[in-house]
């Protein structure tokens, strides 16, 4: 369903240009299964894999431990003749959403159908048939809320049309996805439990006018449904799919001209970026939005579907964070911590993205000098961590002062290193002398943060500084 249309690998990296610096993503495990369709995770960090068995001809589950070892792998006992989408619910129920072939059972039409499964496969809780309005459909995507209510992305198979259908934890249809789109590409579930759509509608004022590209939502208490023009140009060749944001935006993805179509919307469907990326004949399979934000594509690169790539943009600027290269992806998944589950034709891998040193807690040791006696104090910056648990190496890049203090000899030195010094001085008429030392921390993988802490010398033993600002440089004689 998830589709885009890179000539090659080094084609794709040139064309993005550099990632941002010290981003490099790193392979936690990648571990080979048989034909593997779709992939979800809980939030422990375990994998639920979809696949098709070569011997016997059948479907399997596959649950994977966060380390990539294999916990299970089942075979599906289900009526439903071609699964092709797997959710997870907060319980740890497993859903799968496909294709049914009923006519071994006296009926002749495709039916779609969800399927609740216990968290062993051991059991199936249900399965439910859905012909919608008409008897032959099509079941092509799965999402599932907290309260374990399923949402089936499905084809009716006449005129194209695609709509949502709705189901209680027992399996019993509720309602439709009641909009006006009649095209839906795509579907997510947001952190509220509100339904994201992408398709083709015709303008509110002009219902037969060209259809154009739409992003709806519908509300998950009131069922209200509002829908957002995506792409005013009028140049969104095709949306293919939507993510959710942690802070109830979207992410749509999907095909302009040649090139790759990003946008983040917001709540209310205001647009906070959009950008087209020149991807080549990449084909884009999936998207997935993490809980910080980032944004993660998974895609192949055509003619060659084993040359796949890992794609991670910044949330709100669509910066590129990162890519890497597998082999064919089809689904990503998420979990809580950021890290990009990937299923391929042959695979599955997990992939955590470096994450750069913290240096907001970052405090001077010691903070306060005193004597005044004009000697040179070696300073330590305390607090900076990284949340790999990476080795940091802190340099201070810059030291300023506010006060200008005429002694002809520089008041800071050992710029470059992690202890510099600073002159144990100040004015006597003054409020307190304030260095201002920055630095970069940098982690074993080449991520690095800024920041900047403080040093008083005060007027006084125990006084504190009025702050003036950094306006001087400490390290030029005056």
């Amino acid at each position: 369903m998830k589709v885009v249309s890179a000539l090659c690998l080094s084609l794709f990296l040139f064309t993005l240009g550099a990632a941002r610096a010290g981003a490099a993503p790193s392979l936690v495990y990648s571990t080979s299964l048989n034909f593997v369709w779709d992939v979800a995770v809980d939030p422990a960090g375990n994998a639920y894999v979809l696949g098709k068995m070569s011997s016997p001809y059948g479907y399997f589950v596959a649950k994977l431990s966060p380390s990539g070892a294999l916990i299970f792998q089942r075979p599906l006992e289900l009526l439903g003749r071609a699964p092709s989408a797997i959710a997870i619910d907060p319980a740890g129920y497993i859903y799968i959403a496909g294709t049914a072939n009923l006519t071994d059972q006296g009926s002749e039409a495709n039916l779609a159908f969800v399927a609740k499964l216990s968290q062993d496969t051991s059991g199936v809780l249900y399965e439910t048939f859905f012909a919608g309005a008409r008897d032959d459909t099509e079941g092509i995507d799965l999402a599932v809320d907290a309260l374990g209510q399923a949402y089936l992305h499905y084809s009716a198979n006449y005129g194209q049309f695609v709509w949502v259908a709705i189901f209680d934890p027992e399996g019993s249809f509720t309602r439709e996805y009641a909009g006006s789109l009649y095209f839906l590409t795509g579907m997510a579930l947001g952190p509220s439990g509100d339904l994201f759509t992408v398709g083709w509608a015709p303008p509110a004022d002009d219902p037969q006018a060209y259809m154009n590209p739409y992003l709806g939502r519908m509300d998950a208490s009131s069922g209200a449904v509002v829908e957002t023009l995506i792409d005013d140009s009028g140049t969104l060749d095709l949306p293919l799919d939507v993510a959710a944001t942690p802070g109830d935006g979207s992410v749509v993805v999907g095909k302009k001209g040649e090139g790759v179509y990003v946008a983040e919307l917001g709540p209310a469907g205001e647009k906070i970026f959009s950008r087209v990326l020149d991807l080549g004949a990449v084909e884009i399979r999936d998207v997935a939005v993490t809980s910080s934000g980032q944004i993660v594509l998974v895609g192949v690169m055509t003619p060659d579907a084993g040359n796949a790539f890992v794609l991670r943009l910044k949330g709100g600027t669509g910066e590129v964070i990162s890519s890497m290269s597998l082999g064919g992806a089809y689904a990503v998944a998420v979990d809580p911590g950021g890290d990009a589950y990937v299923a391929g034709g042959s695979f599955v891998a997990r992939i955590r993205e470096n994450r750069p040193p913290v240096c907001s807690g970052a405090t001077a040791s010691p903070s306060t000098i005193w004597p005044p006696d004009r000697r040179q104090v070696r300073i330590s910056t305390l607090g900076v961590t990284d949340p790999d648990g990476d080795p940091i190496i802190l340099k201070v890049t810059r030291i300023f002062q506010d006060e200008l203090f005429t002694a002809r000899m520089a008041d800071a030195g050992s710029l470059g290193t992690a202890k510099p010094w600073v002159r144990a001085d100040r004015m006597d008429n003054g409020d307190g002398r304030v260095y201002h030392l920055y630095f970069e921390a940098t982690d074993s993988a080449g991520a690095s943060c800024t920041g900047e802490v403080k040093v008083c010398v005060p007027i006084q033993s125990g006084g504190t500084c009025r702050d003036g600002g950094a306006r001087f440089d400490s390290t030029v004689p005056r």
